[in-house]
């Protein structure tokens, strides 16, 4: 932190190495600093996440992954402060960055759901990492609500489940990864 920081701006759990950073720390700091704290909670979700509990002056969500859930709309919230959020629409609606009202809708019918999806991603995600934690190719595993995740007293205490992404290393380095890729049938990068 310089004299001249104004923001504090962190993302939690990380994209793509699924760490978690401790949101009370960051508000503690963000406090002391007189700093302008904003989290990046695209991959927990308002649902499993509340960033602001732990301090955070705004934070933001890609509408586009979870919230949706079906990758039919790009869009983004932010949420947090009124004095903040004010200062934002203004730029906003001065510079047109705006949902169109059919995309408004999907998203409001999307968060009807949003529970219901997000409680079965992190089930599932749980499955695998745990599945992954014991096969024998696998050198290391990182999901939140993993004993063995090196923040997993930090995530069961500032998120309600471990999310939906998996992050794993195989054994044998680049090569393996390739191949691991190139083997895959459901999805290709």
């Amino acid at each position: 932190i310089q004299p001249n920081t104004k923001i504090l701006y962190a993302e939690s759990p990380t994209n793509p190495a699924v760490d978690i950073l401790d949101l009370e720390r960051l508000g503690q700091i963000a406090q002391k600093n007189n700093l302008i704290l904003i989290i990046d909670n695209c991959f927990a979700t308002p649902y499993l996440q509340n960033p602001i509990k732990f301090g955070a002056h705004l934070v933001i969500h890609s509408a586009t992954k979870l919230i949706d859930g079906q990758g039919r709309v790009l869009g983004g919230v932010t949420v947090g402060k009124a004095k903040l959020i004010k200062e934002i629409y203004l730029f906003s609606r001065n510079t047109g960055p705006a949902l169109s009202p059919f995309n408004a809708w999907v998203l409001s019918k999307s968060l009807e759901t949003l529970a219901v999806r997000v409680e079965k991603h992190c089930e599932n995600a749980l499955k695998v990492a745990e599945f992954l934690e014991t096969h024998e190719q696998v050198l290391k595993v990182k999901y939140p609500f993993l004993k063995s995740h090196p923040q997993y007293a930090v995530a069961i205490k500032q998120m309600k489940l471990g999310g939906n992404i998996v992050a794993f290393e195989l054994k044998g380095g680049l090569e393996k990864g390739r191949h691991f890729l190139d083997s895959l049938k459901m999805l290709s990068l």
